[in-house]
């Protein structure tokens, strides 16, 4: 899921099965059999429905929120993007039991006596598809 067209593009050439641009929390409800519930003051919320695990990447207030909201209830949300302090809704967290997993992943990891860098490590696992599931 991306803003940009471009990138979407990218996913797809690396391997996405699917990507979504546009109006996301709408088509992820679609695509996974979700109702959106709209309170008058806030955003859209699923019930029913969503993804089991987010990979946040970005870290910006805009894109935790949609990641809390298209997880399913029960769901997981990994924050793998550079987060700060920031001001966002954690309602979705508690009315839907999520988990909520933060990760830093740019360090030196020492793997087999040998030091190699975290991103060359997640890139060999997902080529070998060798990671668990959540």
């Amino acid at each position: 899921m991306d803003v940009s067209e471009r990138q979407a593009e990218l996913a797809e050439k690396f391997g996405a099965d699917r990507t979504i641009t546009g109006n996301a929390i709408e088509e992820i409800a679609e695509i996974t059999g979700g109702r959106l519930y709209r309170p008058p003051t806030d955003r859209p919320m699923f019930v029913g429905g969503g993804v089991d695990v987010v990979f946040e990447c970005v870290g910006s207030p805009e894109t935790v929120d949609v990641a809390l909201r298209i997880a399913k209830p029960l769901g997981s949300v990994v924050i793998a993007g550079t987060v700060a302090k920031m001001n966002v809704d954690w309602a979705p967290v508690f009315a839907k039991e999520l988990s909520v997993i933060g990760t830093f992943g740019c360090g030196i990891e020492e793997v087999s006596g040998e030091k190699r860098n975290a991103f060359d490590i997640a890139v060999e696992m997902l080529q070998k598809q060798t990671f668990r599931s959540f």
